[in-house]
C-alpha cells in the first residue's frame, strides 16, 4: 500500500511504427556504437539484462554509460515501468522539483531510501532523456525526471527486498566477470579510474552495485512471470517485419538483415511485460511511504 505518491506519470511509450522505422533503417545487422572514451558518454545496458534496461542502477548505470545498447524506445518503455505504482494511490502529492531533498525520500517496508540514491537515479534518468535530445533543464521535464527517478528508486528497493527474502545470491566469479567486462570498455586504467571518480565510486562500490543488480536479475529469472516467457519465434518476427514494411513507406532491408534486432526487441517487450507483473504484485504487498 502506498501512502503518498508522486504525480506526473509519463507513459508515452514509443509506438510500434516508430520503432519499426528505426529498426528497418539499419543497414548493418548488430550495429553498435563506438567504444567509450572519457568524453563520450551514452546510457548503456551493461549489467542486468533483465532489469537495467527498464530500471537502471543508479550510480552503476551512470558509470557504465559507455557503449550504447539502449534505444530511445527502451527509455520510453523504462518510463512506463517506472510509473508503476505512481497512480494507484490513496493520496497524491506533487514532487518537489527544486531545492534540497530531505535525507529520506521514501520508505519501503520500513527501509528508508536516501536522497543520495534518488539523486543517482535522477542523473541516470536525465541521461536517458538527454540521449534522445531532450532539454533536461526544462522545468516540466525536470518534474518528469524526478517522478520517474523516484519510482525507479522505489521499484529497485522493492525488488532488492524480494530477492533478499528469497535468499538469492550470486558467486564471486559472476561479479568478477561483469567487473572485467565494464573495465574492458575503457582504453586504459587512467580513464577507468577517472570515470570511477566522476561517478563517485571506487572499485569496491562498483562491485557492490554489480552484485546488487545481478541478484535482482537472478530473482526475476526465477519468478513465474519470467519463467512463462516464450522465446520469440521467427513467425512473430516476420509479422512484426511485415507490419513495419507496410508502414515504413521507404526502402527497407531484407528480413534476414534485421531479424536479430527484431527478435531482441520483441524479447525485451516480453521481459518488460513480465517485470510489470512482478512489480505490480510486489508493490501491492509492500508498505510504501513517499516523503517528498
Amino acid at each position: 500500500m502506498t501512502h503518498v505518491a508522486s504525480r506526473g506519470t509519463v507513459t508515452s511509450a514509443k509506438s510500434t511504427n516508430e520503432f519499426s522505422k528505426q529498426t528497418l533503417s539499419m543497414t548493418e545487422p548488430n550495429q553498435t556504437q563506438d567504444a567509450p572514451n572519457a568524453t563520450t558518454l551514452h546510457p548503456a545496458v551493461i549489467v542486468g539484462v533483465l532489469v537495467v534496461v527498464v530500471l537502471g542502477a543508479g550510480a552503476l548505470y551512470w558509470f557504465t554509460s559507455g557503449t550504447s545498447t539502449m534505444s530511445s524506445s527502451d527509455s520510453s518503455d523504462l518510463a512506463e515501468l517506472e510509473a508503476i505504482g505512481a497512480s494507484d494511490t490513496e493520496d497524491t502529492a506533487e514532487p518537489a522539483t527544486g531545492g534540497e531533498l530531505p535525507a529520506q525520500v521514501a520508505v519501503v517496508n520500513g527501509v528508508a531510501i536516501s536522497n543520495v540514491t534518488l539523486e543517482e537515479n535522477i542523473a541516470a534518468t536525465a541521461a536517458a532523456f538527454a540521449q534522445q535530445g531532450a532539454d533536461t533543464t526544462d522545468p516540466a521535464l525536470a518534474e518528469q525526471v524526478l517522478t520517474q527517478a523516484l519510482q525507479r528508486s522505489i521499484n529497485n528497493e522493492v525488488l532488492a527486498q524480494a530477492a533478499a527474502a528469497a535468499a538469492v545470491t550470486v558467486d564471486a566469479a559472476a561479479i568478477d566477470s561483469q567487473f572485467e567486462s565494464i573495465r574492458a570498455q575503457f582504453p586504459d586504467e587512467e580513464s577507468f579510474t577517472s570515470q570511477l571518480a566522476a561517478a563517485d565510486l571506487d572499485r569496491a562500490a562498483l562491485r557492490d552495485d554489480i552484485e546488487s543488480q545481478l541478484i535482482i536479475d537472478q530473482y526475476l529469472s526465477r519468478t513465474d512471470a519470467f519463467a512463462a516467457i516464450e522465446p520469440v519465434t521467427e513467425a512473430e518476427a516476420r509479422v512484426f517485419y511485415e507490419q513495419a514494411v507496410a508502414s515504413a513507406g521507404e526502402d527497407v532491408p531484407a528480413f534476414a538483415d534485421v531479424q536479430t534486432q527484431i527478435e531482441a526487441q520483441l524479447t525485451q517487450q516480453k521481459q518488460q511485460a513480465a517485470l510489470a507483473q512482478v512489480l505490480e504484485r510486489l508493490r501491492a504487498d509492500a508498505d510504501i511511504e513517499v516523503l517528498i
